[in-house]
């Protein structure tokens, strides 16, 4: 059997290209900083056991917590919980119960509302919050109304009605139907066929002035335009099914009272780009994909599946590229990559501080886990430290998230030659683009990044021994 052709492996480069874009990869982006490289939380691994030839991707899952004066772990425990955005069912099933362990799980999800309870919060400021919730609803409506029969006559046929779409939509739909002031938000549907929000404000009681004023939306049966992550998630989705995998939002049950979104609206994603001189162009590329993309990407797919063990070296081709996610993403505008990572991980961070402190008082060893694409981790663990005084304390679990026998190819050889040179494509990418990291190799990055991590360790236990002496 003739190996596919240049065209063919063309086609599998832009398959790469567009896992990237479709974000499964956990917008994997090189980090500057003093924090571990990215290969501390995600690794490739090679399995010839048994006469086989797995390669495997894995992601961690690593527990932080608060040093005492003793030099003792105390407080609260956090963990930062791996997110591959396609894997496999099993990977879910497992993620899930570790998820399903945790107190709080504050989970990544552009486009929530302002969940978590801030203290001292003045009633402007719940407005504010309640708004905000309220347009998520809005964005929300579309797929939640989608289906021909009566609208939802209550809250809770709302909910159930957002499960069906998808868990995530009903957790978001639950948190947001709560106000700002803590109380149910009303619900009922009129005559005309649409469904009135009502929260009372901050007296509680219908009518009012100024803070005490209603807050009211009013939803119509059509729902409104989609959210633009729709043409995102529908990209995941596509290439989950062409590489025989599944995708995250349809395996993880987000409909549980401990899950919280934290992340930035897309409001705030697109303020924030703007603020940092990124113009529509990239703003669309990131919080959606337009329909002709989209139909791009289907063609693309449809190559995948005529190939030769396409779906086999697709799957080597998305281990490969998480595997070395420096790489991945050396040509990524820094500007876009501190929207990314630097100004969505503060979010989670003043979320943290929200909750910690209420968390030690109602839990004797509360645990919160951060559920995030794995490329934000680097970043994470540098404010654990700096921002909120949390170590890694060596609890670490690893989880496969996608797998490929090149044992099982119909021409092995073949595959391994074109594994090679998808590699070797990749090196001369990071090298033509200096890396985003900076000067030189991912490597060479990631190296200096771990000396500094460990001038730093040996530097802290230094303090701590002059402290007991």
């Amino acid at each position: 059997m003739r190996f596919p052709t240049l065209t063919a492996r063309r086609t599998i480069h832009r398959f790469a290209a567009a896992a990237v874009l479709a974000g499964v990869l956990g917008t994997a982006v090189a980090q500057d900083g003093d924090g571990r490289g990215l290969d501390e939380f995600v690794r490739v691994v090679e399995n010839n056991a048994q006469g086989g030839e797995r390669v495997s991707l894995q992601v961690a899952s690593v527990e932080y917590r608060r040093r005492d004066a003793d030099g003792e772990f105390v407080g609260p425990r956090v963990w930062l919980v791996g997110a591959v955005h396609i894997g496999t069912a099993a990977y879910y099933r497992e993620i899930q119960r570790e998820l399903d362990t945790a107190d709080l799980v504050l989970y990544e999800g552009v486009g929530r509302p302002e969940f978590i309870a801030m203290p001292q919060q003045t009633d402007a400021q719940r407005r504010e919050r309640t708004e905000a919730a309220f347009a998520t609803l809005q964005s929300l409506a579309p797929a939640v109304l989608a289906a021909a029969g009566p609208l939802p006559e209550s809250s809770e046929v709302f909910i159930a009605r957002a499960a069906e779409v998808q868990s995530i939509v009903a957790n978001q739909a639950r948190h947001a139907l709560i106000d700002a002031w803590g109380r149910p938000v009303r619900y009922r549907t009129t005559d005309e066929g649409t469904i009135r929000l009502t929260s009372l404000g901050a007296d509680g009681e219908l009518g009012g002035e100024g803070a005490a004023a209603d807050i009211v939306l009013e939803i119509e049966a059509a729902g409104g335009a989609q959210s633009q992550a729709n043409g995102l998630r529908d990209l995941q989705g596509l290439m989950a099914s062409t590489l025989g995998l599944v995708f995250q939002l349809d395996h993880i049950d987000y409909n549980r009272q401990s899950f919280l979104a934290s992340d930035m609206s897309e409001a705030q994603l697109e303020e924030a780009m703007r603020a940092r001189g990124l113009g529509g162009q990239e703003i669309t590329g990131l919080v959606g994909l337009d329909s002709q993309m989209v139909g791009a990407l289907r063609m693309l797919a449809g190559l995948i599946r005529m190939v030769p063990d396409g779906q086999l070296i697709g799957r080597l081709v998305l281990v490969d590229t998480l595997g070395s996610g420096d790489a991945a993403m050396a040509q990524l505008d820094e500007r876009l990559a501190k929207v990314i990572i630097d100004d969505r991980n503060g979010v989670v961070i003043d979320d943290l501080r929200r909750v910690l402190g209420a968390l030690r008082e109602v839990a004797d060893d509360p645990t919160v886990s951060v559920f995030y694409g794995v490329g934000h981790f680097p970043d994470f663990e540098t404010r654990f430290d700096q921002d909120l005084g949390l170590e890694p304390t060596g609890e670490v679990r690893w989880h496969t998230a996608i797998s490929a026998d090149i044992s099982q190819a119909s021409n092995p050889g073949a595959v391994r030659t074109m594994r090679q040179q998808f590699r070797a494509s990749m090196d001369q990418a990071m090298q033509a683009g200096g890396g985003a990291a900076g000067p030189g190799s991912a490597r060479e990055a990631m190296r200096e990044r771990m000396l500094r991590e460990a001038r730093r360790r040996i530097e802290r236990r230094n303090r701590q021994q002059n402290k007991q002496r």
